[in-house]
């Protein structure tokens, strides 16, 4: 069935469990690092991400900091980075083929983020965009109304 045939990560070797696939695998490990950069630069430095965050997503407080729309946004780039890091997984065991984990995290922003734009720009409300999607910059950038920019990891 060109199904991987081992129980073992085939990153690292140790048994690969759901656990060790989100949290504790070398390769997770360093893709929770790259999303950890934008997760600074859309929080302003006031969140460190923790492995209850990395499962559960971002739950606001009753004397939260975080606006409400900068918590969906978080949440999001967490949901987004969860998915990611099993069809990498998958990918590897169904197809045998060794896709890193950040890039289909953005293959995902920019496709979602470039559907919203359209849509936007067809309700002709791309002055609302910014404050969305592009919160802080940390993911995507503006211009003019007309077009978005996606930021590169720093990494």
């Amino acid at each position: 069935m060109t199904v991987y045939h081992s129980p073992n990560c085939h990153h690292c070797g140790l048994t690969e469990d759901l656990e060790h696939l989100l949290l504790q695998c070398t390769e997770a490990q360093n893709f929770w690092l790259q999303i950890q950069h934008l997760i600074t630069k859309l929080t302003d430095n006031t969140i460190t991400l923790n492995d209850t965050t990395k499962l559960f997503g971002y739950l606001r407080k009753k004397d939260d900091t975080l606006d409400k729309s900068t918590t969906n946004l978080l949440n999001w780039i967490l949901t987004l980075a969860r998915v990611a890091l099993h069809k990498s997984a998958a990918t590897f065991r169904l197809h045998g083929q060794n896709v890193a984990a950040y890039t289909l995290f953005s293959i995902m922003v920019k496709s979602h983020l470039t559907q919203q734009f359209k849509i936007s720009k067809l309700k002709h409300t791309t002055y609302l965009f910014p404050y969305t999607w592009g919160l802080k910059d940390a993911i995507v950038q503006v211009n003019n109304d007309v077009s978005i920019q996606y930021i590169k990891n720093t990494d």
